[in-house]
């Protein structure tokens, strides 16, 4: 329904690690719309969204990988008179199997020598405090991120229905 409706936008509040970035490639794709301004990430996704408001606003789908206040704050900016509001999570394992793989292969230069030297052992399992140091708090993260943004949480109430006088 909102796909045909030009007053519908889709908002999608991508938490990281969850697959969102496929999501984001393959949603304009199916909708034969042009790719949305990156969605990437929190504070410097922010400040761009806060020079240009228009410009991620104006879009049919726009993702936003940023914290559930920063999407509530998009929300209300962009106060479109119909959205559809989307979020991802990842299951625990998926979830654990990503951690590694980005933390381990992506952003090198971004690591301390102690998790650097804990990714070349390959034998996580002699790890496992730092995975289960890292790995809870990413869960909790990304889980509430998603219940924040579907579930009637007091912060998003206090936005819906927005006001189109």
């Amino acid at each position: 329904e909102c796909e045909a409706d030009d007053d519908c936008h889709f908002m999608f509040h991508h938490p990281g690690k969850t697959g969102g970035t496929t999501l984001e490639d393959w949603v304009p794709t199916m909708l034969g719309i042009p790719r949305p301004p990156e969605s990437c990430c929190n504070n410097n996704l922010m400040k761009r969204f806060g020079a240009n408001p228009h410009r991620f606003c104006n879009n049919k789908f726009q993702g936003y990988q940023a914290s559930s206040e920063q999407f509530a704050e998009a929300i209300r900016v962009c106060n479109h008179r119909k959205v559809v509001v989307l979020t991802t999570f990842r299951e625990p394992a998926g979830l654990l199997l990503s951690a590694i793989h980005q933390t381990c292969n992506k952003n090198k230069k971004a690591r301390d020598a102690q998790t650097l030297a804990i990714c070349r052992t390959c034998r996580f399992e002699n790890h496992t405090d730092f995975w289960m140091t890292h790995f809870p708090k990413l869960v909790r993260a990304q889980l509430s991120k998603a219940w924040n943004t579907s579930e009637l949480h007091p912060h998003y109430t206090a936005l819906w229905p927005p006001n189109n006088n």
